[in-house]
């Protein structure tokens, strides 16, 4: 798979370890959200060589705060779209 992922990890003195995970998905980038035969739901971004799972916090034990989470998921996911979309329709314009 082509792609471009970044993935670093940040070590200070005296600071807990920051993780920090880049995607810059294109056409390759693969998204899927399907619940696996143990009943547990999963969502998985796959570009270049760096794959991502989401799995609610315990998988076998789902409660409302696990709803929570996937609906703030939801909603900046859908808010990135709406960004992705009106920058695109802005610089098409004044192209056109």
């Amino acid at each position: 798979m082509s792609g471009e992922s970044n993935v670093s990890v940040n070590l200070a003195d005296g600071e807990k370890p920051q993780v920090n995970v880049s995607l810059y998905p294109d056409g390759a980038a693969r998204f899927e959200a399907k619940v696996l035969s143990s009943g547990v739901p999963l969502l998985k971004i796959e570009h270049g060589s760096a794959e991502v799972r989401v799995w609610p916090h315990v998988p076998t034990q789902i409660t409302g705060n696990d709803v929570a989470t996937a609906r703030r998921l939801v909603a900046s996911a859908t808010a990135y779209l709406a960004e992705v979309e009106r920058i695109h329709a802005e610089r098409a314009a004044t192209a056109a």
